[in-house]
């Protein structure tokens, strides 16, 4: 049996907690997106902002995160904060898209 992809395992995870999937590697993210998280909460968090709705904030995230991590983001953020789940290469490579950076 084939071991699971990097892709599917993240699919795997979103299901499981009851979470969208997003593939970073497609699609677009409007600019004025990336102003709604700072760099430094981007690479804290490791995080990345996808959509605006209101006071909800839509992230990416390459894991789910507890508890207290949403209730810091929210916090320095001053929005809601909902998460989606995304592979790690594709969060590394928008961050990096987006941000400048580079791990």
């Amino acid at each position: 049996m084939p071991e699971e992809t990097e892709q599917e395992k993240a699919q795997k995870l979103a299901r499981e907690n009851k979470l969208p999937f997003v593939d970073l590697s497609r699609g677009t993210v409007p600019e004025q997106m990336i102003g709604t998280v700072p760099l430094r909460v981007a690479r804290e968090y490791d995080v990345f902002p996808l959509k605006k709705q209101g006071r909800v904030l839509l992230v990416a995230t390459t894991g789910v995160p507890d508890r207290t991590d949403l209730d810091h983001l929210r916090a320095m953020l001053g929005v809601e904060v909902e998460c989606a789940i995304t592979t790690k290469s594709a969060m590394r490579e928008a961050l990096d898209r987006h941000y400048g950076l580079k791990r």
